[in-house]
């Protein structure tokens, strides 16, 4: 009896010593494997919250660049149909755009756009300034028109700027010196 007594104690003694050994060693390997790991889980954590703000962001910038394909398309139409309303409405200021209107009205006495496209459209970054204006953006068009009497059509390539306000996407324009004559199909 007194040997299975030792037995008993040594082998109590071994489980005690494991015991402690593998809780000793377990928050020193867990920490150090929480340290090794942490910044993984921390950039996985970024990395989400990153794709996740780059998925919106680019959701956006895909609104955006619609919103401004649609003002173009819309813009262009009324440009072809010679509607001087309609096209006048992409000047964000009142006097301008009765400017606008004046020379329009001027341009469509001596010529035409038969056909446009847009062949490219750069949109700049956010504007950081508090001019009112988000963006701004080149819009690149292929143009095809032609100027009275002589009614012979012509392909023109047609670079626009446009900027973003609160209220939707606008036409930069500046009135033409007064020597000048309205372009053939330009605007």
């Amino acid at each position: 009896m007194e040997s299975t007594f030792h037995l008993l104690i040594v082998a109590t003694a071994l489980v005690r010593y494991l015991h402690s050994m593998i809780f000793r060693s377990i928050p020193v390997s867990v920490l150090a494997l929480g340290l090794f790991l942490s910044p993984a889980i921390a950039g996985e954590r970024g990395n989400k919250n990153n794709k996740a703000r780059s998925a919106k962001e680019q959701k956006l910038e895909n609104k955006e660049m619609e919103l401004l394909s649609k003002s173009t398309e819309i813009y262009w139409k009324a440009m072809r149909w010679q509607n001087v309303e309609n096209a006048s409405d992409f000047i964000e200021d009142p006097s301008l755009r009765l400017v606008y209107q004046q020379w329009l009205t001027t341009h469509f006495s001596v010529s035409r756009t038969a056909e446009s496209r847009v062949m490219r459209i750069e949109v700049g970054p956010p504007v950081k300034e508090d001019s009112g204006v988000f963006r701004t953006a080149k819009v690149t068009l292929n143009v095809q028109g032609y100027v009275l009497p002589d009614q012979i059509l012509k392909t023109e390539v047609v670079q626009q700027l446009w900027y973003r306000s609160t209220s939707g996407w606008w036409l930069q324009w500046t009135p033409p010196p007064a020597s000048d004559s309205p372009p053939a199909v330009q605007q």
